[in-house]
């Protein structure tokens, strides 16, 4: 395992959707919903490798930057001077570091628990270890790479948990030694897994130690988890922060921020934009959209917050409702703290409650409510005795 302690890899991303019939060239295809090229940079980085170099096809491109993990050095050859490029790659390197990781085919990186079956002979992949500065001298001469790794180039076997990789399908296979290897990742930092069958979780996802994760959750896209937090049932999170102590129970949580001690649903739906605060309580089947939640508030049932600002403490009832009518969506609704907003109201934006204003159930409220002050808007009732009678007679 020495090679994977070198600081600095070469990748070549070779475009071989000719030859698989996909859209995407295999280092780009997921696993679990992740490229294959993620996974592989992933675990060169976790294990020492601070600096890239990719040759890519131009038009792949935009897609193989964003499979790099954050801390990392990225350079990507770019036009007709790649192995001008490349050599200033190799020579920026620190003095000491006599040998660079070569990529230039898929391969997989895999744990120490997808071992090689040592009764056979060890598989070689297109990965190898090679001497930095025989690298340097062959780009001097304008080489060929295919000749200089075959004399030079020592390739990395599955004694090392170096895998090659020839088609999308196979990718399959490694779908389950990927993820439990994460799992157990997460366990020796503290973290408790209550099924390793049912769970996912990318490679560049934060869980604090004591936090808790239940079966049938997806952690993706760099979400972070703080300490003693509980997950799931059924929870899938994306891009999003949960600090610590919080519960994210069987909802979904993208491009936004669960603050401490704070609880989601169930079956909750908090959408990009939305910072919930410190002790709030979001209850089932509230969804809320780009929106600001102060500490200690409650957001119950079945109620809709979107494009708001909610104060400290502010309680909206079952069933509550903030529009937005506005195509630009440039309209807000501000809440003051400890507002009380009862069952059933809307609050039509553009739209301010003052501080311990109250709302009463029903009411649709479309103009601004001073601080203290009670509203109650509804319409004037109408009622008509006997208007069913016509259709029992006829029956």
């Amino acid at each position: 395992m020495a090679a994977l302690s070198k600081l600095s890899c070469v990748i070549f991303l070779s475009n071989d959707t000719g030859k698989t019939g996909h859209k995407l060239p295999l280092m780009l295809q997921n696993i679990m919903g992740t490229p294959l090229l993620a996974w592989l940079t992933g675990r060169l980085a976790e294990n020492g490798c601070r600096r890239f170099f990719l040759l890519c096809p131009e038009e792949f491109l935009p897609q193989a930057e964003t499979c790099f993990p954050t801390g990392v050095s990225l350079t990507c050859a770019r036009g007709e001077d790649a192995s001008d490029q490349l050599h200033v790659f190799l020579s920026t390197a620190q003095v000491e570091e006599k040998d660079v990781t070569v990529i230039t085919q898929p391969v997989l990186l895999l744990p120490k628990t997808a071992t090689a079956d040592f009764r056979n002979a060890p598989v070689p992949t297109r990965a190898f270890a090679v001497n930095r500065r025989a690298l340097m001298d062959a780009l001097d001469a304008r080489f060929s790479f295919q000749d200089f790794f075959a004399e030079n180039g020592k390739p990395m076997t599955d004694r090392d948990g170096w895998y090659a990789v020839t088609s999308a399908e196979q990718l399959a296979d490694w779908q389950a030694i990927y993820n439990r290897d994460t799992l157990c990742r997460l366990v020796k930092q503290g973290v408790e897994v209550w099924d390793y069958h049912s769970f996912h979780v990318d490679p560049d996802v934060f869980v604090g130690k004591g936090s808790v994760l239940l079966p049938g959750t997806i952690l993706k896209n760099g979400t972070v988890i703080g300490r003693n937090c509980r997950i799931g049932p059924n929870a899938f999170l994306s891009n999003a922060k949960v600090d610590d102590g919080a519960e994210v129970n069987a909802s979904q949580v993208c491009g936004a921020i669960v603050g401490a001690n704070s609880t989601v649903g169930p079956f909750a739906h908090v959408r990009p934009g939305t910072v919930i605060g410190r002790n709030c309580r979001v209850g089932d089947f509230v969804e809320v959209k780009n929106s600001t939640i102060g500490d200690d508030a409650v957001i119950r049932r079945l109620s809709f917050v979107g494009d708001s600002d909610l104060g400290l403490g502010v309680t909206m009832g079952c069933g509550t409702v903030t529009a937005n009518h506005d195509p630009a969506q440039t309209h807000r609704t501000v809440i003051g703290d400890h507002a009380y907003v009862e069952c059933g109201s809307r609050l039509i934006a553009p739209l301010t409650l003052g501080k311990n204003a109250r709302v009463a159930a029903g009411s649709t409220v479309t103009e601004n409510v001073p601080e203290d002050a009670l509203v109650t808007e509804r319409g004037q009732t109408v009622l008509q005795r006997d208007w069913n009678k016509p259709h029992k007679t006829q029956k």
